[in-house]
């Protein structure tokens, strides 16, 4: 495969079992390797890479760009992306597996109050398979730590980052060498997108409306001009604009007097809920989309499956009965040890114990987190809490919608300082998305837990053949 293809025509190779190549460590050595050897192109590329981004994605991540992308070969990459999949049917199926279908039990076990459910659960039908999972590579695969699951997701404009690297000629003959390439997160969603669409439009390209919630269209202004830009460039027409923007007419609904095909969601089942009157202001939207006068992307049926209490279901030895033997093989490849954090028993390494107990014992191998939280708010790790704050904290949030999950340790990445020249440790989140096609692309960002897991760099991440 020649390099320029995959930066002008977005080309993807073919998912084949990959010939030739090289480990992932002798790629990101050799890349490290070049830059202490004071290969100048290589270790100035992020700052070129940041040059090539146009306006809108440079102001939206120019200044969090990391020192280098990240690398991992094809077999893997891909094969992860096929258990995100499996994962994500397992997810779904989970009501029925574990509840005889009763969604309403389903909700009380992971969390999900009662007029959330009645919220998520306006709409009928399974949800499409559309949502990242945030995974730390820990020398060995990838470990899922969550998964955002509807289409309120960030980062799927990140893409951009790996054309501009591409655009640098020094990472381009670096590239080229190794016979890298990339997936097209925004790409793959306007796929996505018209397809969703085709029905309503009869495969006319659909318009799209990005429709944050009431008052927040300027908080995340930054962010929706990256992503409107990037839809523009896959040739669909993007608007932006907020709930109580949208209006019906002749039976459509229209933003700015557009008449629009797709509301793509980008307000939460908090938001609604915050507001007094949000169930009322999206009710226009659900109507439509019943009647197949638009097609809302995703409905918030999509949430049912976000919380991290689907995970500790699925985690949990007692729920492993109702899974088949490859499906409790994909678990224990793709999810840490997790459990809600209630009173009772749990197995931890085949031998039952208290809860609590364990939790006491291992504090500086677990981690608190919120079932429904996100951007790491609400997250108490046990190995940067006293043993006093850890035992207070357990007793404060047992049964108040926590679970408690194995540390991952998550491989360091070595990168070469552009400022001083000098390696630099960084450890990073994987971000890899899925949709109806499978593999939607990944890119990688730094979490500062010091900081309340605040995002501070990002950095596309490209694949290539290995080894056999």
């Amino acid at each position: 495969m020649v390099f320029v293809e995959v930066r002008h025509s977005r080309y993807f190779p073919p998912r084949s079992k990959p010939q030739g190549g090289n480990t992932l460590d002798e790629v990101a050595k050799a890349y490290v390797h070049r830059c202490l050897a004071g290969d100048d192109g290589l270790t100035d590329a992020a700052a070129a890479a940041r040059q090539e981004l146009p306006e809108r994605f440079a102001r939206r991540w120019g200044e969090w760009m990391m020192p280098r992308p990240l690398f991992i070969e094809n077999d893997v990459i891909y094969r992860f992306s096929d258990d995100l999949s499996a994962l994500f049917h397992l997810m779904v199926s989970i009501p029925h597996r574990l509840f005889d279908g009763d969604l309403g039990a389903y909700c009380a076990a992971v969390g999900i109050d009662a007029r959330r459910a009645r919220l998520m659960s306006m709409l009928d039908g399974p949800p499409p398979l559309f949502g990242r999972a945030d995974a730390y590579h820990d020398g060995t695969g990838l470990k899922v730590l969550e998964y955002n699951i509807g289409s309120e997701l960030g980062g799927i404009d990140t893409a951009a980052l790996a054309a501009a690297w591409m655009d640098v000629p020094a990472f381009a003959s670096f590239a080229n060498q190794y016979r890298m390439a990339y997936v097209d997160t925004g790409l793959q969603l306007a796929h996505t997108l018209r397809a969703a669409a085709a029905e309503l439009t009869g495969g006319v390209d659909p318009v799209v409306a990005l429709i944050e919630p009431d008052g927040c269209i300027n908080d995340y202004l930054a962010a929706s001009l990256s992503f409107q830009s990037m839809l523009c460039e896959f040739g669909l027409e993007t608007l932006l604009g907020e709930v109580s923007d949208l209006t019906e007419r002749n039976g459509r609904l229209h933003l700015n007097g557009r008449r629009i095909d797709v509301v793509l969601r980008y307000f939460t089942e908090d938001e609604v809920l915050a507001d007094p009157d949000g169930e009322q202001a999206i009710e226009p939207i659900i109507r439509a989309h019943q009647d197949g006068r638009v097609v809302l992307w995703t409905t918030l049926r999509s949430k049912l499956f976000a919380s991290k209490g689907c995970l500790a279901l699925l985690s949990d030895s007692r729920c492993r009965d109702a899974l088949t033997h490859a499906e409790r093989e994909l678990v224990d490849r793709l999810l840490p040890w997790t459990r809600t954090l209630v009173a009772g028993t749990t197995e931890v390494d085949g031998q039952v114990m208290d809860l609590f107990d364990y939790c006491h014992e291992s504090r500086t191998h677990l981690v608190l987190k919120p079932k429904l939280g996100h951007s790491g708010h609400g997250i108490i790790a046990g190995w940067r809490t006293s043993d006093a704050a850890w035992r207070q904290a357990l007793t404060d949030l047992a049964g108040s919608g926590y679970v408690v999950q194995q540390r991952v340790l998550p491989r360091p990445e070595t990168m070469v300082s552009s400022l001083t020249g000098e390696p630099e440790v960084w450890h990073t989140t994987w971000s890899s998305f899925v949709m109806p096609n499978g593999f939607a692309g990944t890119s990688a960002r730094t979490l500062d837990l010091d900081n309340d897991s605040q995002l501070r760099r990002v950095t596309p991440v490209f694949h290539y053949p290995a080894t056999s």
